[in-house]
Formats: structure tokens, sequence, C-alpha cells
């Protein structure tokens, strides 16, 4: 094999290769009321899709932990997700958070 024809193939592989790559698994933080029982379904929901990672948080005072974060009082859910700097807040639909995410 010529030299020029190897590193033609090898430009080649790399691009293929590059263009192969796995999307971005997402580290995601759920804060929930304690006992709650649909936020661990979510989370479950949330890891299904391969794209986030989730660890569930149990807050005592998750009114209190919402207020830090910025959520608007009448606006909060069971659980609050933080991802890549973001307040995910209730049961929203992974691919909106991706869209979110990746836009």
């Amino acid at each position: 094999m010529q030299r020029r024809t190897l590193l033609q193939w090898l430009a080649a592989s790399a691009t293929i290769s590059a263009c192969q790559q796995s999307p971005r698994v997402y580290e995601m933080q759920v804060s929930r009321d304690v006992g709650c029982p649909c936020c661990h379904v979510w989370a479950e929901m949330m890891e299904k899709t391969g794209r986030f990672k989730v660890s569930l948080i149990d807050v005592p005072d998750l009114p209190a932990y919402k207020q830090q974060l910025g959520v608007p009082a009448g606006l909060g859910a069971c659980h609050t997700g933080l991802v890549d700097g973001f307040v995910i807040e209730g049961h929203v639909p992974a691919e909106d958070i991706l869209k979110l995410l990746e836009q």
C-alpha cells in the first residue's frame, strides 16, 4: 500500500469515527419531596433515554430550596432538576430538556 493511499484511508476513518460519536450524557441532580411516589418514575424515564445520569436527593425543605434556586412561588412541582446550569421544574419531557440543552 502506498503511503498516500494509507493517509487517505486514515483521514476517511477519522472522519467517519467523528460522525459516529455517542451523544453527550448529562448529569442531572433531582431534588424531591421526601416520600413523593412519582419523582423516581420521572427520573427513571430520564435515564432510560440514555442521555441523562440522574441522582435523586431527598430535600427536607423543598420550598426553601426552590426559592434559593429562583423558582417563582406557586410554580413549583414535587421535584426540581438541575442539569448543565438549568433548573427543570416538574415533569418536563426528556425531548424538551435535550432541545433546551443542545440549542
